[in-house]
């Protein structure tokens, strides 16, 4: 998937969502461009971030953490 923010970036979306209290709703991967920003935004799901190379800012709430 071509993206311009991102040097890479792949996206699976699990096509078996249940009626349950917690759903894997898609999984992926990415080496964003430098300065990449995301939002200000406000979704329906709760992301789990993690990353495993490189450094960065997260924003949120009055609060940064580098």
């Amino acid at each position: 998937m071509e993206n311009p923010e991102h040097y890479e970036y792949r996206v699976q979306i699990n096509p078996y969502l249940l009626n349950a209290e917690l759903n894997v709703t898609f999984a992926g991967a990415a080496r964003p461009r430098p300065r990449h920003k995301v939002g200000p935004a406000v979704y329906n799901y709760i992301l789990i971030h993690s990353v495993d190379h490189g450094y960065g800012t997260f924003d949120g709430r009055g609060r940064s953490i580098v």
